[in-house]
């Protein structure tokens, strides 16, 4: 896969991971700070807006995985519900 194919895989599974983020309210968008940087998406709990996050994706054998800012792997990115309930726990988001 070459680096643009990759970033723009990265983006959707990003963009799909906060629609998912946002229907369980948590305040969220999709950055990329130059067109070849990863892209991540930040989280936000809105009832403590100190308490945030950054998501990265990559691809790791054919699996995409989405990670923590400090590097260790959340799951596989096809895993959203899973991934939105550790978020949410991280972020300290109450049901």
């Amino acid at each position: 896969m070459d680096d643009e194919t990759t970033m723009g895989m990265a983006l959707q599974l990003l963009n799909e991971l906060k629609r998912e983020a946002e229907t369980v309210g948590l305040a969220c968008r999709v950055i990329q700070t130059t067109r070849s940087s990863p892209p991540v998406l930040v989280l936000v709990n809105p009832e403590a807006r100190q308490l945030s996050e950054e998501i990265s994706c990559r691809e790791l054998a054919g699996v995409w995985w989405l990670y923590w800012s400090w590097g260790d792997a959340i799951g596989r990115a096809s895993d959203k519900g899973n991934i939105i309930v550790a978020i949410r726990r991280v972020l300290g988001v109450h049901a």
